[in-house]
């Protein structure tokens, strides 16, 4: 079983590629809806093979609670049982209990590190092009033509640029790329090799040129797990800010050579509403207050009329904060679920890096947690978010591999 659960998450890694097949040239689903379903029928497989020897995590018990609750929520939406809805949700429980109860040896772990670091080089290459020519890996424009979408309605100061995801979802560079990011970074200081910063700033530009907010914040989130992981000094701090910053320049500098203008980019990118009473996040408030009343216990299920009347008045298409409008959809017995599910993983990875002081993947899932402070996202499905999971199951093990001797397995709680 372990060869493919390698497989498997193999197969996640070359998301980008298979996507441009099945998504760009047959038109077929998203990738996530087709391995949601894979996930699931082998996670009852492995299962019903693993029997007494199988461990289910706090975790994945939560997330089992939260898939049927999704049951409860579509029903009340649509007064139908929504299969891709609860297939996503409880391909996460299977996701975890399939991770949790593999010993990830260190030949993947490398062979995982090495399409990372390649990811992150592809990426930069593809974001840079796609600065000059917006159809360039475009799923729009190889649908519509010779003029993408984006291209016809926006400067390319404003058009939301993907990389080399843009085939499998919107959401996939900021929610698969940057924790992978994250746990490629972590991953470098915990070996102490000084390249990490190479990567960093390699996605840190291309996080730069998608001119998504909340992908530039996740950037800044992620790299503040190098304060922690060094336990780094003031001076030291200001090198390393110094170097950041030269390097940064150059790579600006090379954009602007090539016509790049920063300045139009800050004015109608990044300040566009002109202030933040303008903008669509502030505005998500109004239209909680009035409309959370009226689905205070169960929520609506999802975006119902009423809702988007209101969000339509507030000149959005939703109510655009994810944990507002998780209360309105959800109500508040399903957002005790879901908010306790996403505590208590933040809480089993914080755990692992106090031990190991590897950070990668705590904060691979604070960038999720903190995008939906402006994204609206729910799901996990993710290939960067479930990678913190394979990397938190690694760092774990090889902590009590070599503490095991010295300490009472009592000292290991997160292990069970």
């Amino acid at each position: 079983m372990v060869n493919i659960t390698y497989f498997l998450l193999y197969a996640m890694l070359f998301s980008p590629i298979i996507a441009f097949v099945t998504f760009g040239q047959l038109h077929l689903k998203p990738l996530p809806y087709y391995f949601s379903y894979i996930f699931t029928a082998y996670g009852v497989l492995f299962m019903l093979t693993r029997k007494r020897l199988l461990k289910i995590p706090d975790i994945a018990i939560m997330a089992m609670l939260w898939a049927l609750y999704l049951i409860i929520s579509g029903y009340n939406l649509q007064g139908r049982f929504m299969t891709a809805r609860f297939i996503n949700g409880v391909s996460i429980f299977f996701i975890i209990v399939i991770i949790y109860n593999t010993k990830f040896n260190k030949d993947f772990i490398k062979n995982v590190i090495k399409i990372f670091k390649i990811t992150v080089v592809v990426a930069l290459i593809v974001s840079v092009i796609q600065v000059f020519n917006s159809d360039f890996y475009n799923a729009w424009a190889l649908w519509h033509g010779e003029e993408s979408l984006f291209a016809t309605m926006t400067s390319k100061y404003e058009v939301r640029r993907v990389s080399i995801f843009n085939f499998v979802s919107q959401n996939e560079f900021g929610l698969s790329y940057l924790p992978l990011l994250a746990i490629l970074t972590g991953f470098l200081l915990y070996h102490k090799e000084k390249r990490y910063l190479v990567f960093v700033i390699m996605g840190g530009l291309s996080a730069l040129l998608t001119n998504a907010r909340y992908i530039i914040l996740g950037f800044l989130v992620l790299t503040l797990q190098i304060f922690l992981a060094q336990k780094i000094k003031l001076f030291a701090i200001f090198k390393y800010s110094f170097i950041a910053l030269i390097i940064t320049t150059v790579l600006a500098n090379i954009l602007i050579y090539f016509g790049y203008d920063f300045r139009v980019w800050i004015e109608d990118r990044l300040f566009f509403e002109g202030s933040i009473e303008e903008s669509t996040r502030y505005r998500a408030i109004y239209s909680f207050i009035v409309l959370f009343p009226h689905f205070f216990i169960w929520g609506s299920g999802g975006m119902t009329e009423e809702i988007g009347a209101v969000a339509i008045s507030a000149q959005s298409s939703q109510v655009h904060v994810g944990y507002l409008s998780a209360l309105l959809y959800f109500g508040i017995v399903g957002c005790t679920i879901l908010f306790t599910f996403w505590f208590l993983i933040a809480r089993r990875l914080r755990k692992t890096a106090l031990l190991t002081n590897y950070w990668g993947s705590f904060f691979g899932f604070l960038i999720f947690l903190v995008a939906n402070f402006t994204l609206v996202m729910f799901s996990l499905f993710f290939y960067g978010l479930i990678f913190t999971f394979v990397f938190d199951k690694y760092f774990s093990d090889k902590y009590q591999q070599e503490n095991s001797k010295s300490l009472p397995s009592k000292k290991y709680p997160l292990f069970t």
